[in-house]
């Protein structure tokens, strides 16, 4: 599983996705666990295929495995590189709905999201969602954040 795991993110690094997608098709024979699949998520978002990356949660979500929240947090860089901020919101919801618990990456590709989306009440409640979770933003998540809020012009006035 390693070896395959290992081999699928180097297909992705070399920007192999389709020879990713072949290693997955025989996923019965190999074995493959949760974790190679989310190497693929991730490495065909990187290559621009974000729609090809939800295609391989839909797969695993209705296979034999159980996706996890790194499995979504794949999705959502994914759909963040493909620029589509609206699906990369709706995943956060799809964890949630789950009844996982999104992670520090899971927020701060959300508010990512709503800074490219410039939507700053979304990245504000976000934030706000955060602390109530205990979950301490980092500096990627407020820089998203401020992001948002210059990007709808809501900066405090004199």
């Amino acid at each position: 599983q390693i070896t395959f795991g290992a081999a699928i993110a180097a297909c992705g690094d070399g920007l192999q996705w389709r020879a990713s997608l072949h290693l997955l098709a025989h996923r019965e024979q190999l074995a493959l666990d949760v974790t190679s699949y989310n190497a693929a998520i991730a490495k065909c978002g990187m290559a621009g295929g974000w729609n090809v990356s939800l295609a391989i949660l839909d797969k695993v979500m209705h296979g034999s495995l159980e996706p996890i929240v790194s499995s979504y947090n794949s999705l959502s860089t994914a759909c963040q590189s493909g620029k589509q901020w609206r699906l990369c919101l709706e995943v956060l919801t799809q964890i949630a709905k789950r009844n996982y618990q999104p992670d520090l990456i899971s927020y701060a590709l959300a508010i990512g999201a709503c800074e490219e989306g410039q939507q700053w009440q979304g990245a504000l409640l976000l934030l706000e969602n955060m602390h109530k979770h205990h979950i301490c933003p980092d500096i990627v998540a407020y820089n998203a954040c401020i992001g948002a809020c210059r990007r709808g012009q809501q900066w405090v006035r004199d």
